[in-house]
């Protein structure tokens, strides 16, 4: 099901448009927030797509404006086990959506999709070798920051944090850096063992229950480890909330972020 309709790039007329829609907004766009969405979040394929599905829609309009891809409607009897009443949305890249992407992420993808994307552009014989590698400005930082927290982030209210954690140790690694290089800010991340026990803190199984609590499906992350990182609200609000607020576009997560910068009774505010 279609929730908002793009072109088609295999029509020449279509794919003309195309083309002069990413020249006339490629400007206006973040691929550093595209880039922290994609290393959280999103899947790079062996069929040379990139597709984003996710549960909200609004990081999916930014796709639509740039590259007049359509956004569509997961089909809800593949996903049940979620939310039949709020199936997921998701984007689709291929063809020269697909190229542009890929190139213009690239310097600023830091986990491991970053090598499927390099080896896709060298099969297409596109130079990769002088692509920098972590090497953000503060602002790119931020704005990857705020891709990468809206898909792997949880925004706690209650305790004035954002708690970033993922599978792939470089993403979780690069913030505990970053926040040291720019701010002046350490940091540490942690590392967790991943248990095989269904109950475990930090559980690879992982169980879809109905209101019953009967289970609808579960299947076993490979993964073996977790790393995770708890940024407090006070260095959110002095240091990150500037940079991160105009690129942010999930709204209970926006909203989170605005209600840690309103806050002002930080303890040990003064040594933020």
């Amino acid at each position: 099901m279609i929730l908002l309709e793009g072109l088609d790039q295999r029509i020449l007329k279509d794919r003309n448009e195309i083309i002069k829609s990413i020249k006339e907004n490629e400007s206006k766009h973040s691929f550093a927030y595209f880039a922290g969405w994609a290393d959280g979040d999103g899947s790079f394929n062996k069929n040379e797509t990139y597709v984003l599905k996710i549960q909200y829609e609004e990081p999916l309009f930014a796709f639509n404006q740039l590259y007049k891809t359509s956004i569509l409607l997961s089909t809800p009897d593949k996903r049940e086990w979620i939310n039949e009443s709020d199936p997921r949305k998701y984007v689709t890249l291929s063809s020269l959506r697909y190229n542009h992407f890929c190139e213009n992420v690239l310097p600023f993808i830091v986990g491991y999709k970053r090598n499927k994307i390099i080896n896709y552009l060298d099969k297409k014989n596109i130079d990769t070798s002088d692509v920098s590698y972590k090497q953000h400005t503060k602002e790119e930082f931020c704005q990857w920051f705020a891709g990468f927290a809206e898909a792997e982030g949880h925004f706690s209210n209650k305790k004035s944090t954002i708690d970033v954690g993922n599978s792939d140790k470089a993403p979780i690694e690069f913030i505990s850096d970053s926040l040291k290089k720019f701010f002046n800010i350490e940091i540490p991340y942690r590392t967790y063992k991943m248990s095989d026990e269904v109950e475990g803190k930090h559980s690879r199984i992982l169980q879809f229950k109905d209101s019953q609590g009967n289970i609808l499906k579960q299947y076993t992350r490979k993964a073996k480890e977790k790393y995770k990182i708890l940024i407090p609200g006070r260095f959110v609000k002095k240091y990150l909330y500037q940079h991160m607020i105009d690129h942010m576009t999930i709204p209970y997560k926006k909203e989170a972020l605005i209600k840690m910068f309103e806050r002002d009774n930080y303890r040990n505010w003064k040594n933020a």
